[in-house]
């Protein structure tokens, strides 16, 4: 089994490298990532053998760093996937983060 990091790099196409970037708040592994209108999600995982129920975000061109978000998931969960998908919600965009494993279940869910 892998370790929980906080860790995060950067690929930067033009220069076929990847650099250190501010690493996440919460250190976890087992997690979805997944990119929304230029900002980073980090969602989920575990941190140790305990899931994990909270999200964080980075946006690249704020200079910010990561930053929690308010809340947490209603139902936590790890080795989970997340998609965006375009004018699916309000006619926006809409994040999608499914399946993961609650406990010894897989669970599925949209959101």
């Amino acid at each position: 089994m892998g370790r929980d990091i906080a860790d995060v790099e950067i690929y930067n196409l033009r220069h076929n490298c990847w650099h250190p970037c501010t690493p996440m708040t919460t250190p976890r592994s087992a997690h979805a990532a997944v990119a929304v209108g230029g900002h980073v999600f980090a969602i989920g995982g575990q941190r140790g053998p305990a899931a994990v129920n909270t999200c964080e975000w980075f946006d690249p061109q704020g200079g910010a760093g990561w930053q929690q978000l308010p809340g947490a998931l209603h139902v936590v969960r790890k080795y989970a996937a997340a998609a965006v998908l375009s004018g699916v919600f309000c006619g926006g965009v809409g994040l999608w983060f499914a399946w993961g494993r609650v406990g010894a279940e897989w669970w599925v869910g949209v959101y």
